[in-house]
């Protein structure tokens, strides 16, 4: 049982994510991120580094940034999430395949054959989790296919 001024920190962070996720909606970016970074503070020093939602901060950081065009920036983000859910739930996971979705769309900004990489490895989480007409199978198919597109304009 965690102490009540310990209760009340989580819940104003909760509160700074909730607020963060209301900026980001409206385009109001830098307000966003700072509410996130409010967030990622409080749940790193009270739940700890390997915490899904600590995990989910660092994710919603990174879709920030990747929408400020800072695809650097958000894929360190992206990683950290990563990092924490492969070893929380493993790497068959559907939030893990989340993960790799969310790195694979950063990474096509530049690299687009790391970037299929990243969202096959999600498609075959969410095939063998859900099945091949799953919405969110067919979604990472439909950004393949996109990214397979922008790779063959840029051959010419």
């Amino acid at each position: 049982m965690s102490c009540p001024k310990n209760q009340d920190r989580l819940e104003q962070a909760e509160m700074h994510s909730k607020s963060g996720y209301d900026l980001y909606k409206r385009g109001h970016y830098k307000e966003a991120l700072e509410e996130y970074r409010k967030t990622l503070s409080v749940y790193r020093e009270l739940l700890g580094e390997d915490h899904r939602d600590t995990a989910t901060v660092y994710e919603d950081i990174g879709n920030v940034l990747l929408d400020q065009d800072q695809p650097d920036q958000a894929l360190l983000g992206y990683r950290k999430s990563l990092e924490i859910r492969q070893k929380l739930v493993g790497e068959d996971h559907i939030d893990t395949a989340q993960s790799y979705c969310n790195i694979g769309n950063a990474l096509a900004y530049k690299d687009h054959d790391e970037a299929l990489l990243s969202l096959r490895k999600a498609q075959a989480i969410y095939i063998r989790q859900f099945s091949e007409t799953h919405p969110a199978t067919l979604e990472t198919q439909r950004v393949i296919d996109q990214l397979l597109i922008l790779k063959e304009e840029a051959k010419k």
